[in-house]
């Protein structure tokens, strides 16, 4: 079989010539759509990676923001229950506050009910025996009650300590001295009287005699403002005067029966 190169040429230069027109306006074409095509792909990709970082931020924004809030929350939920817990105690102390100066108002006002019933009642047995007692002392004071005043009188003086001598060791011979009795003495009395008071201060020189009748049972010397007495109203005074300082009623005796402390 013979070959035609003639027609092998022609169809060679026809394949290649089909080959130059398919790259010229097929095949160019083609890698330009394929490109362009690759190009938005990429793109398409890029905005879509770009949209996965922009919800990923807001994401992580949106979780931050509701941490915060919860957190804030949580603050405010603490705090309210804080004030609510300090108000709760604050109104309970006020009201414990109240009741207890409601009671203590009461008890104080019973217990000074009681010590003013108390003192009125120490005042009526003080004055009834007091008075009793004067009465009892003064139709006692005969001559020889009088006789012993004047010893026991004498016996305190003679027992003087240094200090209370001392304004009296200070006079001289002029300043007048006066013995008040309750009841009138006799010569005789007047005589004891003025011998001892001279055997303890030697610088008396006159004795005036007084009746003072609130003198109750005792005697008093006197000079130039200075006074030494012993009276038997002294020990009943001083008798009045503790049981008026007697202390208070405590409160477990004031307070009524079936009431605690």
């Amino acid at each position: 079989m013979l070959i035609d190169w003639f027609t092998v040429l022609a169809q060679v230069i026809n394949f290649l010539v089909l080959i130059a027109l398919l790259k010229h306006f097929l095949y160019r074409p083609v890698l330009n759509a394929i490109a362009a095509r690759e190009q938005r792909i990429a793109q398409e990709l890029l905005a879509a990676k770009n949209a996965v970082i922009t919800a990923q931020t807001e994401l992580a924004q949106l979780t931050q923001e509701r941490q915060a809030l919860q957190r804030q929350r949580e603050t405010m939920l603490s705090t309210t229950q804080a004030t609510a817990l300090a108000e709760q105690n604050r109104v309970l102390a006020q009201a414990h506050e109240a009741a207890q100066r409601i009671q203590d108002d009461s008890r104080l006002a019973m217990q000074a009910e009681f010590q003013q019933m108390s003192d009125l009642i120490v005042q009526r047995v003080c004055s009834e025996v007091l008075d009793l007692a004067r009465r009892v002392v003064s139709d006692l004071a005969q001559d020889d009650l009088q006789s012993h005043m004047i010893s026991v009188f004498l016996g305190h003086l003679r027992q003087m300590d240094t200090v209370q001598r001392v304004p009296f060791d200070r006079l001289n011979a002029s300043t007048p001295w006066s013995a008040h009795s309750a009841l009138p003495l006799s010569t005789e009395q007047q005589q004891i009287l003025m011998t001892g008071v001279k055997a303890v201060f030697p610088l008396v020189t006159t004795l005036t005699f007084e009746v003072v009748p609130s003198l109750l049972c005792g005697m008093e010397l006197l000079a130039d403002g200075y006074k030494l007495t012993w009276n038997a109203e002294d020990y009943l005074a001083q008798i009045r005067q503790n049981l008026l300082t007697l202390p208070p009623w405590s409160e477990s005796v004031s307070a009524p029966v079936g009431e605690n402390p």
